[in-house]
């Protein structure tokens, strides 16, 4: 199906993302999943490759979209209007305003708290944050010169990344 020529901003938002859930992120959430290629070529998804594949869907089709992270998540802010979009949730849409605040909640348990703190990235930053991602899945392993690796890797890419940061030193410490 296309993208219907008189939809204002938000309902091009939510074509876009539900046509991204029924086609490409078709599989499971899996917090591991830092890997655009398996987003696409299986449907596994996390909340960076899901929102680095919205971001660039939206951005093709002419629509505003920011990539943002708060500690231990990632997720889009969409348009002129800036709302935010939880892009694991594959009927954010569709749900009710109490209903979306729980979502996010789950999706990011200090969301609440967070909010006024989520950092906008750039697309460079947003990168940063796969390295960042199988840094730590590298480290949960015990593959700690390998974790090294990434993690900075992912800071190289986003420096104000503080939690990435604190893994280099954890990391060190285990290792």
């Amino acid at each position: 199906s296309r993208l219907p020529d008189d939809a204002n901003e938000r309902a091009a938002a939510q074509f876009i993302f539900e046509a991204l859930h029924a086609n490409v992120l078709v599989g499971r959430y899996q917090a591991r999943c830092s890997d655009c290629s398996v987003a696409l070529e299986h449907g596994d998804y996390n909340c960076v490759t899901a929102t680095v594949l919205y971001v660039e869907a939206l951005r093709r089709h002419g629509i505003q979209a920011e990539p943002y992270a708060m500690v231990g998540h990632v997720f889009c802010r969409v348009g002129e209007e800036q709302f935010d979009v939880e892009t694991t949730c594959a009927r954010w849409f569709r749900l009710s305003h109490s209903e979306a605040n729980s979502a996010a909640r789950r999706a990011a348990p200090r969301r609440a708290q967070n909010r006024a703190v989520a950092r906008k990235l750039s697309d460079v930053q947003l990168l940063g944050k796969i390295y960042y991602n199988r840094g730590v899945a590298c480290f949960r392993q015990n593959e700690f010169e390998q974790g090294m690796l990434l993690t900075q890797r992912s800071l190289a890419l986003d420096t104000q990344d503080d939690v990435a940061h604190g893994n280099v030193l954890a990391g060190f410490n285990n290792w």
